[in-house]
């Protein structure tokens, strides 16, 4: 279980918006051009929220600054050797959250392409549909 949460967060973009967009810059993409595929910028306290949301239960959280989260970091190392486990999160996870860039544009691939990715909360709850139809949850 995760005691706390750490600010900061991702670009997250379903697999199915990729692969379309992929295909469709293979066959309509200019040559030599790039195209970057982003989809909705989600903070981690959001992302636990949602996920709380979609269970209908399950306490708040409270979020640790930056610095904090990394002066626990020799201690998560610590706990993962005597236990065997993984650490929680590693300085390099945390310096990740830290420089993440919440505004990452598709623009170009939406002008050139018609690129266009789902709301973040439509591939939640997919994905946590295909979880629990497939067992794992």
């Amino acid at each position: 279980k995760i005691p706390a949460l750490i600010p900061g967060g991702y670009d997250w973009v379903d697999v199915r918006d990729v692969v379309k967009g992929t295909i469709t810059a293979i066959e309509k993409g200019r040559k030599g051009e790039s195209y970057l595929l982003s989809g909705q910028y989600v903070s981690l306290p959001d992302l636990y929220d949602m996920l709380r949301r979609l269970k209908e239960n399950g306490k708040s959280l409270p979020v640790l600054p930056f610095w904090l989260a990394e002066v626990g970091i020799p201690f998560l190392k610590i706990w993962a050797k005597l236990t065997g486990s993984k650490p929680l999160y590693t300085r390099e996870s945390v310096e990740i959250l830290k420089t993440a860039h919440p505004d990452i544009s598709s623009k170009k691939a939406e002008e050139e392409l018609g690129y266009q990715s789902r709301l973040f909360k439509e591939t939640l709850r997919d994905t946590i549909t295909w979880f629990r139809e497939n067992h794992y949850i």
